[in-house]
């Protein structure tokens, strides 16, 4: 409320006003879309978040491994 008094107006801004702030894009092109869609599934591996969560779960217990091979219990 206190932005559209702010700004001058009497009337809050109408459903359309509203949704003129949101950014509409327009819709991809077949080799747009084949582009992305490929990309998405490449995503796969050591650059995946379940790759990099595996990867930092074993680099943990390979740490806590070293620490007790070196101090011991």
């Amino acid at each position: 409320m206190r932005l559209w008094l702010a700004q001058g107006k009497d009337q809050p801004p109408t459903r359309s006003e509203k949704m003129s702030l949101i950014q509409h894009r327009a819709p991809l092109s077949q080799e747009e879309e084949f582009k992305y869609a490929k990309l998405a599934m490449e995503w796969y591996g050591w650059g995946s978040p379940i790759g990099l969560g595996i990867l930092l779960v074993a680099l943990a217990a390979a740490a806590v491994l070293v620490r007790i091979a070196v101090y011991g219990f």
